[in-house]
């Protein structure tokens, strides 16, 4: 309101009708980069993670408040088994047991590097899928059966 405001003000007319032209291009750009951008199918990663779950499962989210979508999406599948959560300082005691899933999201998310440098020995990626601005990890010891 303020800009139409202004915009009415200005000395000419021309001058008006020019600089509004000029921000509504400008505003469209900055709206046509937002839908460009790969979107998070939260959807899409709670099927797979439902799909795959066994009992004894955990999962680590890289940024807590994945959590919430994820988890909302996951009560909509009605897997048999829910995966435990499990925080970044309890990787290194993760029995060889246990299948962790690894769900990493949002600008500047745990590199996957890191998160296979802090498991203990003998666990190695066996699916990666990406959702847009989401990626699934299922890591499994070498011992047990993945799947």
């Amino acid at each position: 309101m303020l800009l139409a405001v202004g915009l009415d003000r200005l000395p000419a007319p021309r001058i008006g009708n020019a600089a509004a032209v000029v921000l509504a291009l400008l505003f469209f750009s900055s709206s046509l980069s937002y839908y460009r951008k790969p979107k998070e199918d939260w959807r899409g990663a709670a099927a797979v993670i439902a799909r795959g779950i066994q009992a004894g499962d955990r999962i680590l989210f890289d940024r807590e408040y994945g959590r919430i979508p994820l988890n909302y999406y996951m009560d909509r599948t009605a897997p048999k088994f829910r995966p435990e959560l499990i925080t970044p300082l309890e990787l290194s005691r993760l029995p060889a047991s246990q299948r962790l899933w690894v769900v990493l999201y949002g600008p500047g998310h745990r590199d996957q590097k890191a998160t296979e440098q802090s498991l203990p020995a003998g666990f190695r990626l066996f699916e990666r899928q990406d959702f847009g601005a989401i990626t699934v990890l299922l890591y499994s010891h070498l011992s047990s059966n993945p799947q």
